[in-house]
Protein backbone atom coordinates (compact mmCIF):
# COMPACT_ATOMS: atom_id res chain seq x y z
CA UNK A 1 0.00 0.00 0.00
CA UNK A 2 2.56 2.71 0.94
CA UNK A 3 4.70 1.53 -2.45
CA UNK A 4 1.33 2.72 -4.51
CA UNK A 5 1.21 5.60 -2.66
CA UNK A 6 5.06 6.60 -3.11
CA UNK A 7 4.39 5.31 -7.03
CA UNK A 8 1.53 8.17 -7.58
CA UNK A 9 3.53 11.05 -6.02
CA UNK A 10 6.11 10.26 -8.21
CA UNK A 11 4.18 10.33 -11.37
CA UNK A 12 2.46 13.61 -10.60
CA UNK A 13 5.98 14.96 -9.62
CA UNK A 14 7.18 13.85 -13.12
CA UNK A 15 3.85 14.70 -15.16
CA UNK A 16 3.77 18.17 -13.69
CA UNK A 17 7.69 18.31 -14.83
CA UNK A 18 6.20 17.28 -18.20
CA UNK A 19 3.60 20.13 -18.39
CA UNK A 20 6.76 22.52 -17.46
CA UNK A 21 8.74 21.50 -19.59
CA UNK A 22 6.19 22.56 -22.03
CA UNK A 23 5.62 26.10 -21.18
CA UNK A 24 6.91 28.57 -24.06
CA UNK A 25 10.08 29.85 -22.20
CA UNK A 26 11.32 26.25 -22.29
CA UNK A 27 10.38 25.14 -25.61
CA UNK A 28 12.51 28.35 -26.90
CA UNK A 29 14.68 27.77 -25.04
CA UNK A 30 14.98 23.93 -26.83
CA UNK A 31 14.08 25.33 -30.26
CA UNK A 32 17.50 27.28 -29.77
CA UNK A 33 19.66 24.62 -28.50
CA UNK A 34 18.44 22.34 -31.21
CA UNK A 35 19.26 25.75 -33.96
CA UNK A 36 22.37 25.65 -32.32
CA UNK A 37 23.75 22.49 -33.00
Amino acid sequence: MELSRNRSREQKAFMSHANAALTPRARLRLAKLIVDE
